[in-house]
Protein backbone atom coordinates (compact mmCIF):
# COMPACT_ATOMS: atom_id res chain seq x y z
CA UNK A 1 0.00 0.00 0.00
CA UNK A 2 1.21 3.81 -1.05
CA UNK A 3 1.47 5.65 1.74
CA UNK A 4 -0.23 9.00 1.36
CA UNK A 5 1.17 12.46 1.46
CA UNK A 6 0.76 14.62 5.04
CA UNK A 7 0.65 17.36 2.51
CA UNK A 8 0.68 18.50 -1.10
CA UNK A 9 2.87 20.14 -3.87
CA UNK A 10 -0.18 20.11 -6.05
CA UNK A 11 -3.85 20.79 -5.62
CA UNK A 12 -6.09 17.82 -7.11
CA UNK A 13 -9.61 17.96 -8.29
CA UNK A 14 -11.19 14.80 -8.30
CA UNK A 15 -13.77 14.76 -10.60
CA UNK A 16 -16.66 11.44 -11.56
CA UNK A 17 -17.95 10.92 -14.49
CA UNK A 18 -21.44 12.67 -16.02
CA UNK A 19 -24.38 10.46 -16.23
CA UNK A 20 -23.59 7.53 -18.61
CA UNK A 21 -25.53 5.36 -20.70
CA UNK A 22 -24.69 2.46 -18.49
CA UNK A 23 -25.68 4.53 -15.74
CA UNK A 24 -29.48 5.15 -17.66
CA UNK A 25 -29.52 1.33 -18.28
CA UNK A 26 -28.37 0.34 -15.14
CA UNK A 27 -25.08 -1.63 -15.66
CA UNK A 28 -22.40 -2.44 -14.23
CA UNK A 29 -19.29 -1.66 -16.74
CA UNK A 30 -15.85 -1.88 -15.70
CA UNK A 31 -13.97 -3.84 -17.68
CA UNK A 32 -11.74 -1.49 -19.91
CA UNK A 33 -12.90 -3.39 -23.25
CA UNK A 34 -16.16 -2.90 -22.58
CA UNK A 35 -15.76 0.73 -20.95
CA UNK A 36 -13.84 2.16 -23.67
CA UNK A 37 -16.54 1.39 -26.47
CA UNK A 38 -18.25 4.46 -28.06
CA UNK A 39 -21.85 3.42 -26.70
CA UNK A 40 -21.20 3.58 -23.15
CA UNK A 41 -20.58 7.26 -23.01
CA UNK A 42 -22.13 10.51 -20.96
CA UNK A 43 -25.56 10.87 -21.94
CA UNK A 44 -26.83 14.19 -23.17
CA UNK A 45 -27.76 14.99 -19.64
CA UNK A 46 -24.24 13.26 -18.68
CA UNK A 47 -22.45 15.92 -21.12
CA UNK A 48 -24.39 18.67 -19.86
CA UNK A 49 -23.35 17.70 -16.27
CA UNK A 50 -19.58 17.78 -17.83
CA UNK A 51 -19.63 21.11 -18.86
CA UNK A 52 -21.34 22.61 -15.76
CA UNK A 53 -18.62 20.72 -13.79
CA UNK A 54 -16.15 22.62 -16.06
CA UNK A 55 -17.79 26.32 -14.82
CA UNK A 56 -17.48 25.03 -10.89
CA UNK A 57 -13.64 24.53 -11.45
CA UNK A 58 -13.41 27.37 -13.54
CA UNK A 59 -14.74 29.60 -10.58
CA UNK A 60 -12.86 27.57 -8.30
CA UNK A 61 -9.71 27.85 -10.20
CA UNK A 62 -9.75 31.90 -10.75
CA UNK A 63 -6.90 33.14 -12.67
CA UNK A 64 -4.55 30.66 -12.25
CA UNK A 65 -1.29 30.15 -15.09
CA UNK A 66 -3.11 27.84 -17.99
CA UNK A 67 0.62 26.05 -17.81
CA UNK A 68 -0.37 25.31 -13.74
CA UNK A 69 -3.46 23.19 -14.98
CA UNK A 70 -3.88 19.89 -16.42
CA UNK A 71 -6.76 17.05 -16.62
CA UNK A 72 -5.90 13.34 -16.44
CA UNK A 73 -9.14 10.93 -17.31
CA UNK A 74 -9.95 7.42 -17.34
CA UNK A 75 -9.65 6.27 -20.70
CA UNK A 76 -13.42 4.74 -20.61
CA UNK A 77 -15.47 6.37 -22.77
CA UNK A 78 -17.98 7.98 -19.83
CA UNK A 79 -14.69 9.94 -18.17
CA UNK A 80 -13.48 10.59 -21.78
CA UNK A 81 -16.48 11.94 -22.53
CA UNK A 82 -16.47 14.37 -19.06
CA UNK A 83 -12.78 15.41 -19.63
CA UNK A 84 -13.86 16.82 -22.87
CA UNK A 85 -16.55 18.12 -21.56
CA UNK A 86 -14.92 19.85 -18.31
CA UNK A 87 -11.95 21.21 -20.27
CA UNK A 88 -13.76 22.94 -22.60
CA UNK A 89 -14.36 25.41 -19.72
CA UNK A 90 -10.66 25.56 -18.69
CA UNK A 91 -9.29 26.38 -21.70
CA UNK A 92 -8.36 22.75 -22.44
CA UNK A 93 -9.57 21.15 -26.00
CA UNK A 94 -9.49 17.54 -27.14
CA UNK A 95 -5.76 17.05 -28.39
CA UNK A 96 -4.26 19.96 -25.99
CA UNK A 97 -1.21 17.66 -24.17
CA UNK A 98 -2.71 18.83 -21.15
CA UNK A 99 -5.45 16.62 -21.29
CA UNK A 100 -4.12 13.28 -20.91
CA UNK A 101 -5.20 9.32 -20.78
CA UNK A 102 -4.35 7.88 -17.14
CA UNK A 103 -5.05 3.90 -16.91
CA UNK A 104 -4.43 3.84 -13.59
CA UNK A 105 -7.37 6.00 -13.47
CA UNK A 106 -10.07 3.36 -14.79
CA UNK A 107 -12.62 2.25 -13.19
CA UNK A 108 -12.30 -0.65 -10.33
CA UNK A 109 -13.12 -4.03 -12.27
CA UNK A 110 -15.75 -5.56 -10.40
CA UNK A 111 -15.27 -8.93 -11.79
CA UNK A 112 -18.44 -11.48 -12.79
CA UNK A 113 -20.82 -8.78 -11.58
CA UNK A 114 -19.60 -7.12 -15.17
CA UNK A 115 -23.15 -5.68 -17.46
CA UNK A 116 -25.32 -6.99 -14.10
CA UNK A 117 -27.36 -4.58 -12.44
CA UNK A 118 -25.69 -1.69 -10.81
CA UNK A 119 -27.64 -3.49 -7.54
CA UNK A 120 -24.71 -5.63 -6.87
CA UNK A 121 -22.69 -2.59 -5.75
CA UNK A 122 -24.02 -2.72 -2.77
CA UNK A 123 -22.73 -6.62 -2.32
CA UNK A 124 -19.41 -6.17 -2.99
CA UNK A 125 -19.39 -2.58 -0.45
CA UNK A 126 -20.66 -4.79 2.57
CA UNK A 127 -17.60 -7.62 1.28
CA UNK A 128 -15.19 -3.95 1.08
CA UNK A 129 -16.28 -2.93 5.21
CA UNK A 130 -15.33 -7.02 5.93
CA UNK A 131 -11.90 -6.67 4.82
CA UNK A 132 -10.15 -4.56 2.22
CA UNK A 133 -8.53 -6.96 0.77
CA UNK A 134 -11.91 -9.31 -0.86
CA UNK A 135 -12.06 -9.38 -4.23
CA UNK A 136 -15.58 -9.79 -6.22
CA UNK A 137 -15.53 -12.65 -7.70
CA UNK A 138 -14.29 -13.60 -11.65
CA UNK A 139 -11.32 -12.55 -13.50
CA UNK A 140 -9.60 -9.40 -12.61
CA UNK A 141 -11.98 -8.56 -9.99
CA UNK A 142 -10.12 -5.50 -7.71
CA UNK A 143 -9.94 -5.47 -4.10
CA UNK A 144 -10.24 -2.07 -2.28
CA UNK A 145 -6.18 -2.52 -1.76
CA UNK A 146 -5.58 -2.72 -5.02
CA UNK A 147 -7.53 0.15 -6.29
CA UNK A 148 -5.92 2.26 -3.71
CA UNK A 149 -2.04 1.13 -4.29
CA UNK A 150 -2.80 2.27 -8.58
CA UNK A 151 -4.70 5.55 -7.64
CA UNK A 152 -2.58 6.86 -4.86
CA UNK A 153 0.49 5.37 -6.60
CA UNK A 154 -0.50 7.50 -9.68
CA UNK A 155 -0.62 10.52 -6.91
CA UNK A 156 2.73 9.88 -5.97
CA UNK A 157 3.92 10.11 -8.93
CA UNK A 158 2.98 12.97 -9.67
CA UNK A 159 4.12 14.46 -6.38
CA UNK A 160 7.19 13.62 -7.12
CA UNK A 161 7.06 14.99 -10.95
CA UNK A 162 5.16 18.39 -10.32
CA UNK A 163 4.60 21.04 -7.59
CA UNK A 164 2.33 24.15 -7.97
CA UNK A 165 0.11 22.49 -10.61
CA UNK A 166 -3.75 22.03 -10.74
CA UNK A 167 -4.64 18.47 -11.93
CA UNK A 168 -8.04 17.25 -12.50
CA UNK A 169 -8.22 13.73 -12.53
CA UNK A 170 -11.58 12.43 -14.37
CA UNK A 171 -12.54 8.92 -12.81
CA UNK A 172 -15.04 6.35 -11.52
CA UNK A 173 -17.31 6.33 -8.18
CA UNK A 174 -15.19 3.76 -6.56
CA UNK A 175 -11.91 4.74 -8.10
CA UNK A 176 -12.18 8.14 -6.54
CA UNK A 177 -13.50 7.37 -2.93
CA UNK A 178 -10.82 4.91 -2.72
CA UNK A 179 -8.20 7.07 -3.90
CA UNK A 180 -9.98 9.74 -1.26
CA UNK A 181 -9.85 7.71 1.70
CA UNK A 182 -6.32 6.85 0.66
CA UNK A 183 -5.20 10.43 0.58
CA UNK A 184 -7.33 11.82 3.76
CA UNK A 185 -6.55 9.27 6.17
CA UNK A 186 -10.08 7.50 6.30
CA UNK A 187 -10.03 3.62 6.75
CA UNK A 188 -10.26 2.39 3.68
CA UNK A 189 -13.37 0.12 4.51
CA UNK A 190 -15.38 3.25 4.85
CA UNK A 191 -14.34 4.98 1.67
CA UNK A 192 -18.25 4.95 0.45
CA UNK A 193 -17.73 8.14 3.09
CA UNK A 194 -16.39 9.82 0.03
CA UNK A 195 -19.09 8.98 -2.64
CA UNK A 196 -19.50 11.40 -5.31
CA UNK A 197 -22.54 11.78 -7.65
CA UNK A 198 -22.24 12.32 -11.22
CA UNK A 199 -19.86 15.03 -12.11
CA UNK A 200 -19.39 15.97 -8.13
CA UNK A 201 -16.11 17.45 -7.47
CA UNK A 202 -13.55 16.55 -4.30
CA UNK A 203 -11.09 19.12 -4.12
CA UNK A 204 -7.49 17.27 -1.97
CA UNK A 205 -4.66 19.77 -1.48
CA UNK A 206 -3.94 23.66 -1.81
CA UNK A 207 -5.05 26.57 0.30
CA UNK A 208 -8.32 26.70 2.04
Amino acid sequence: MVAAPTTFNNTYYLLRHGLSHANEQDLIVSRPENGQEARWGLSDTGRQQAAAAGQQLAQQLGMHEPASLAVLASPFSRTVDTAVGAGAALGIQEGDPRLQLEPALRERCFGDHEMTSCANYELVWAQDALSTSNRPPGEGGESVEDVAARTAGLVQQLEQRHSGKHLVLVSHGDALSILAAALLGTPLGEHRRHGLPNCGILRIGGSS
